[in-house]
């Protein structure tokens, strides 16, 4: 093969392709690595690897190197890199093979890369769901579904806190039920006007708002930060509904890298639909055990009553008895 169809083939690869020489240098570093990195040929090639980017040997990535030029085939997998243009983490899997001469002589290494991110979120959705269906369908206890529904939020948003808030019939507003992550403790029991805040907002009208800067947005209630000591910058909130009905509100705030996107909301109304219905039958359930513990306490007092009459009934027959 040519050098000139060679370096087509390489330049227009959808897959990155790097090589470097013994010294660990890089040769090659195609178009597809400075789309996936952010990084052009010329601020890389003639240059140290772990120079250019340091992190790779924080990761452990310079063994796979190592091993390149040893003469093995080895693959790296869900590598995590920042990605200097939006600050994000990023995931890449690179597979590294050694570099040889025509006498078969090791004279450096290189590797395939793909960004995997996509695939990893992916992923990792469908597992947070699945894990969300299974408790919707192993238990009843409201506060262990909750207290799932939100761990798992905040995880897969990359979020610094999210709450649940409820819609309350009695009182005709939200309250906070639970909340994870900063601010916490702050959060849970506080009661919102329907309409009040961006949770109120989305409580009353039932739509989703997604808020890219919490300062720029007139429907933002700022008492919760002033009070508890907190600084909202983007908000991700989504109605929690059945058949139609709004109950309450799921809500993220502060994503840890960026802000919240597209994809974050599509997600999060995902995860809504089974935390509704897992909050409805946590609901339900509580309410039929009030029910029939109702039920059992109006029992006992009746057989209590009627053990109580019973009693009378006998001890004024026994005095009647006496008297005769």
């Amino acid at each position: 093969m040519s050098e000139t169809i060679f370096e087509e083939l390489v330049n227009s690869s959808l897959d990155g392709i790097l090589a470097f020489d013994r010294e660990c240098r890089y040769t090659v570093w195609n178009p597809a690595m400075e789309h996936m990195f952010g990084v052009s040929r010329d601020q890389v090639v003639g240059k140290q690897v772990f120079e250019v980017f340091p992190f790779l040997r924080e990761i452990g990535e310079d063994k796979f190197y190592t091993k390149a030029l040893a003469g093995h085939n080895v693959v790296s997998r869900d590598r995590p890199f920042v990605d200097p243009r939006t600050g994000q983490t990023r995931f890449f899997t690179a597979h590294y093979s050694p570099l040889r001469n025509e006498a078969g002589e090791i004279i450096g290494g290189m590797a395939v890369v793909r960004d995997i991110t996509e695939q990893k979120r992916i992923f990792d959705e469908l597992a947070v769901l699945g894990t969300v269906s299974q408790a919707v369908s192993s238990t009843l206890n409201f506060k262990e579904i909750l207290d799932l529904i939100i761990v798992h939020t905040t995880r897969l948003l990359n979020a610094a806190a999210t709450s649940v808030a409820l819609y309350d019939e009695s009182r005709g507003d939200l309250y906070f039920a639970t909340a994870y992550g900063q601010n916490a403790g702050f959060v849970v029991g506080r009661r919102l006007q329907l309409g009040q805040g961006i949770a109120g907002w989305v409580a009353e009208h039932g739509e989703p708002l997604l808020v890219s800067d919490a300062s720029r947005e007139p429907r933002f209630y700022s008492a919760f930060d002033r009070l508890g000591g907190f600084t909202t910058r983007s908000i991700l909130c989504v109605p929690l509904q059945i058949k139609g009905q709004t109950i309450g509100v799921i809500e993220a705030l502060n994503k840890k890298e960026g802000t919240f996107t597209r994809d974050d909301l599509r997600l999060l109304l995902l995860l809504a639909a089974p935390a509704a219905q897992a909050i409805e039958n946590g609901r339900l359930y509580e309410q039929a055990q009030r029910e029939i513990a109702e039920r059992k306490r109006a029992e006992a007092e009746l057989n209590a009553y009627r053990e109580h009459l019973e009693t009378l009934v006998k001890k004024r027959t026994a005095e009647l008895e006496r008297a005769v």
